[in-house]
């Protein structure tokens, strides 16, 4: 099933996360991660020292598609037309590519997209970045930021040690 292995790719990634996170940077003082009721309502993973991170795998444009390296989602409302993560409590997002995570605020990306996407119009499949996008079937919204806009708004980069899974 195509839903489970999505499941298993984020899982993972926040594995991957904290791997290649310790690697390059030490231990800190406290991993902490997100129960149940934290990562679905309050849209984070896991909190080092105090700092709510929510880790996003590598994403691809089109489930049958290969992964990206030209842009970073954003999700306005989830799939059941709550308010999606890009508005959750997360205070960084870490953004997983090919070779490096790229960490931002989110409150910048949040600003960034409220400046750059139209929300009035609303698009069905990917025909480029900031545009409102949709699924058929679906209450969701979100946007792809190009990787440019998102290398001019990181706070720290880490680079990839965990490509083991």
């Amino acid at each position: 099933m195509r839903f489970n292995s999505s499941i298993i790719e984020g899982e993972s990634a926040e594995t991957r996360f904290v791997i290649d996170y310790l690697v390059a940077l030490g231990r800190p003082k406290l991993i902490e991660f997100s129960n149940g009721y934290q990562n679905m309502q309050e849209h984070w993973d896991l909190a080092i020292d105090d700092v709510r991170i929510d880790v996003k795998g590598q994403r691809r444009l089109s489930r049958a598609g290969s992964f990206n390296e030209e842009f970073a989602i954003f999700e306005l409302l989830n799939v059941n037309g709550k308010t999606g993560w890009g508005y959750g409590k997360a205070d960084i997002i870490a953004y997983e590519f090919a070779e490096e995570w790229v960490l931002v605020e989110r409150s910048a990306l949040a600003d960034y997209v409220f400046s750059n996407v139209d929300l009035s119009e609303v698009v069905y499949t990917f025909s480029g970045p900031l545009k409102n996008q949709t699924r058929k079937g679906r209450n969701d919204s979100f946007t792809w930021i190009p990787r440019d806009a998102i290398e001019g708004m990181y706070v720290n980069k880490i680079k990839k040690k965990a490509n083991v899974f």
